[in-house]
């Protein structure tokens, strides 16, 4: 099938956790990890796992239209960002605990959805380069950022092409299929305006909840 694949994670967290008290380590997982996962099934997406401090979702199975799975994992995405930013990170200050940085990367491409396991007690997983270049690209996002590999800007509405910025690393050789030339990624500026705000109180980089 084609579809998206998303990867959040948390920046160091184990090295940020490894002063906590084990209860406090749990405590911030048991806060982040259940609201990104809120976030992910509001926007139509099916968590694939749970890797600890992060999450693989996929998006497409409600739909094979690109555009329509592109704005999901994008507005998803975007949702993720201001809850953690606007009231996670705030949540934990008040408490007297560290903000937790965190990275998203997204790609759309082919995936093969299969189950691995024994009778009763298998789970679904995805294989295919779309995910792998996803993994790769939350990696290389700027702190609280997201990244978005070529395949998805091309699936994204144009509007929002404006919003993306090439990224360059040493570690990224992908090539696209067949090809011989680079396939690259982009960084995603775009932000939700706060609820509050009108058009008359324009931001930067700032996009409605719709568009």
């Amino acid at each position: 099938m084609t579809a998206a694949v998303l990867f959040f994670d948390l920046a160091r967290f184990t090295t940020t956790t490894s002063i906590f008290p084990q209860e406090h380590t749990l405590y911030v997982l048991n806060l982040i990890i259940p609201v990104v996962m809120q976030t992910v099934r509001h926007w139509n997406g099916e968590i694939e796992k749970n890797t600890g401090d992060g999450i693989m979702a996929i998006f497409g199975t409600e739909t094979r239209n690109n555009a329509t799975i592109a704005r999901d994992v994008i507005e998803c995405a975007m949702g993720i960002k201001y809850i953690m930013l606007n009231d996670v990170h705030s949540h934990l200050s008040a408490l007297g605990l560290p903000e937790m940085d965190f990275r998203i990367g997204i790609d759309l491409g082919e995936l093969l959805i299969a189950r691995i396991g024994i009778p009763h007690n298998s789970f679904l997983t995805a294989v295919g380069d779309s995910a792998n270049r996803a993994a790769k690209v939350q990696t290389l996002a700027e702190n609280n950022g997201i990244s978005v590999g070529e395949y998805m800007l091309h699936s994204l509405h144009p509007d929002l092409h404006q919003y993306c910025e090439e990224g360059s690393d040493r570690s990224w050789n992908w090539r696209i299929s067949g090809s011989t030339l680079p396939y690259r990624y982009f960084h995603f500026q775009g932000n939700f305006s706060e609820p509050k705000r009108t058009l008359m109180t324009p931001q930067a980089n700032v996009l409605p909840r719709r568009w």
